[in-house]
């Protein structure tokens, strides 16, 4: 019998159709993340699939009698009861790496409109508004500090993309890291952007 994946939000047919190559049975779930529905959904899982948003306490994980392993669609696991998975020796696997180039470039993205209005003089021209250009001309990155709390993997790319791309300054701090290129300031005061990446669950 095929080890049952329960996927409760939908997520690409790549993915998908991999788990099927393998022999697994897949399941997925409406998009609905209420505790009562997922408690039914994932009574027979073997495996859960899930993003970071859909909550597991511990009400959730016991109905799953037969859970073998939780993979999180993404980093962040706060949704998860961690302490009863310990308990039921249930291991949880998360995809680090997956999109940390995709968020990062996003984040100075989100800088740049932000530096320059982007939106809002976009809306402006639109309304054939030329003249805005005098009266909000922004602010250039080069040379502006950009303060990062947390520095793992998306914060360190966001580090090199803004020094190496925009020659800005970078200062970070990192409750992990003792070391690091950006690392060794406790405070971002100074900053004229900063950025907030840290976990709001215990990962010690």
């Amino acid at each position: 019998m095929a080890y049952k994946v329960v996927i409760p939000e939908d997520i690409s047919a790549l993915g998908k159709d991999f788990l099927q190559g393998k022999g697994y049975e897949i399941v997925v779930g409406n998009g609905n993340i209420s505790v009562d529905y997922l408690k039914e959904l994932d009574a027979d899982a073997d495996a859960i699939l899930a993003r970071p948003n859909a909550p597991y306490p511990e009400e959730v994980l016991s109905a799953a009698k037969k859970l073998k392993v939780i993979g999180i669609h993404g980093v962040d696991y706060g949704n998860v009861d961690t302490n009863y998975c310990a308990k039921r020796r249930i291991p949880i696997t998360t995809t680090p790496a997956a999109t940390c180039n995709a968020v990062a470039e996003r984040t100075l993205g989100f800088i740049m409109s932000l530096a320059h209005q982007i939106p809002f003089m976009d809306q402006q021209v639109r309304h054939d508004n030329w003249g805005a250009r005098y009266e909000h001309k922004g602010t250039e990155l080069k040379g502006k500090t950009l303060g990062l709390i947390g520095l793992g993997r998306i914060g360190s790319l966001v580090a090199r993309k803004a020094t190496n791309g925009f020659d800005m300054k970078v200062i970070a701090y990192d409750e992990f890291l003792v070391k690091n290129e950006y690392a060794g300031f406790v405070t971002c005061a100074g900053s004229s952007f900063l950025r907030i990446g840290q976990p709001d669950h215990d990962t010690a």
